[in-house]
């Protein structure tokens, strides 16, 4: 066994080791052999190391070891970080004004429907009352009934959009959170 493994692999002289890592190296580094013989060539190993922290640096001895192998990389790393986080909160500024734009908008335009659904109430019962005083009574019912039939449609399909909101929203915020959620409707 001895002699059949010396016949395949001689003993390396240091130069001959050198010049077989010379030869060795293009055959290393040449992705085409890799893809090809499924791997890199006997006696050359390939390792990668991968560290994965929870925190957002690595501990300190770690950053001294990166700083030593790249002086500056933990300043650009913690610059970095300041970036991000200001992203994060700039992104966050942008979305609280746009809900406040829009919340603001949904108030002003209630505010508008309510006193244009006044304006027309006040505007059908004068005219009821006109068509009363002068003598058209089945005319003045009519309008008092459109107008009241209007109302309270108006206020059902309202309440009827607001429950269809509010179970939209928890069904949104259990799946959010992987967990149901039991709205009160009504």
């Amino acid at each position: 066994m001895a002699q059949d493994r010396g016949r395949h692999n001689k003993e390396l002289s240091p130069l001959d080791g050198e010049q077989a890592a010379g030869k060795l190296e293009p055959i290393a580094t040449d992705p085409m052999v890799h893809d090809s013989v499924g791997g890199p060539p006997p006696g050359v190993y390939n390792q990668f190391n991968i560290l994965a922290y929870s925190a957002d640096f690595p501990p300190a001895d770690e950053l001294e070891k990166i700083e030593k192998l790249y002086p500056g990389a933990t300043s650009q790393l913690f610059a970095m970080r300041e970036r991000q986080l200001a992203l994060v909160e700039g992104e966050a500024q942008h979305r609280r004004g746009l809900d406040t734009f829009v919340v603001n908008h949904n108030v002003k335009s209630s505010q508008a429907g309510t006193r244009y659904a006044f304006a027309s109430v006040v505007l059908f019962w004068a005219l009821a009352a006109l068509a009363l005083y002068l003598g058209y009574p089945t005319q003045a019912a009519a309008i008092v009934g459109v107008n009241l039939t209007g109302l309270v449609t108006v206020f059902v399909a309202g309440r009827l959009s607001q429950k269809s909101e509010r179970i939209e929203k928890a069904k949104i915020q259990a799946s959010l959170s992987g967990k149901p959620k039991n709205s009160k409707d009504g």
